[in-house]
């Protein structure tokens, strides 16, 4: 099991609002001591002329034949990742990537990654295709997020699901480096035969194992929406990450979000970790 995340990957574009889920893949990595893979998706302005580019040099290769506006903007951006990745220590490679990439060219950038870091507002691709196809855990940053840290105050929120417990082996590095973990447990009152006589009190017990500094709180939802109940008690208890598992069902190639989830991407307050 890790304890630090090693390689993290993270998209960007052209335009400034791209630039905040940079600054915090970059205070990430520094934190792990890990290497930034900073990927530039591109729009198809015109006939494509390198489908995959590694390293500063390459992509230089491409804005220069490319030639656009827009391009250039990406160039400068990716100038600024790398001032602000080298004044903290942190490496960083950068890819190309075009906005129409299959599955298989998505997956060639992330298989190889402990952790993939997405702007909610600002992805080129939803976290569940990310998922999907790249089988990394994605942490989605809302813009409107103004934490300085990512994963120093977490609640997990726990279902007793394989897919949460997923999501709590992705979730150990941050995990690991805690202030404080919260389990969550919604509702168990209406569902005895998953959580059994005493909910969330194992998994509690595992993480202390760990020596996390973990608690377990269990409450009920009282009418209110499932999602709506752990939103609030996020923001209430100061958290600055949500942890929980994704649904999937890959004979078909399709990954199916619980309501928790689904609800919880349509209006994203703290970061949150997806994982299956």
């Amino acid at each position: 099991m890790l304890n630090q995340f090693k390689s993290i990957a993270f998209f960007f574009g052209e335009n400034e609002q791209g630039s905040y889920i940079a600054e915090h893949a970059v205070a990430l990595a520094q934190r792990h001591d890990a290497h930034l893979i900073g990927i530039a998706y591109l729009e198809p302005l015109l006939d494509r002329y390198v489908g995959f580019a590694r390293g500063e040099a390459a992509m230089r290769q491409t804005m220069n034949y490319l030639r656009s506006e827009y391009e250039k903007k990406v160039l400068e951006a990716s100038q600024h990742i790398e001032e602000l990745a080298s004044k903290h220590g942190v490496s960083i490679e950068f890819r190309v990537i075009w906005s129409d990439t299959d599955a298989q060219g998505i997956a060639n950038h992330l298989l190889h990654c402990d952790l993939v870091m997405i702007g909610f507002e600002t992805a080129p691709f939803s976290p569940e295709r990310l998922l999907l196809t790249g089988g990394a855990p994605v942490l989605v940053v809302p813009q409107a997020w103004q934490g300085k840290s990512i994963g120093r105050r977490i609640i997990l929120a726990w279902n007793a699901s394989r897919q949460a417990r997923r999501a709590l082996a992705e979730a150990m590095p941050f995990i690991a480096s805690a202030e404080q973990v919260k389990v969550l447990v919604v509702n168990a009152e209406k569902h005895p035969e998953r959580y059994g006589e005493d909910p969330g009190a194992d998994i509690t017990a595992y993480l202390a194992r760990h020596e996390a500094p973990v608690t377990l709180e269990r409450m009920s939802s009282n009418g209110t929406a499932v999602p709506d109940t752990i939103r609030s008690y996020a923001v209430a208890n100061g958290a600055d990450l949500l942890v929980i598992g994704a649904y999937s069902r890959a004979r078909i190639g399709e990954l199916l979000l619980g309501g928790v989830t689904r609800n919880w991407l349509s209006k994203p307050s703290i970061p949150l970790l997806l994982a299956q």
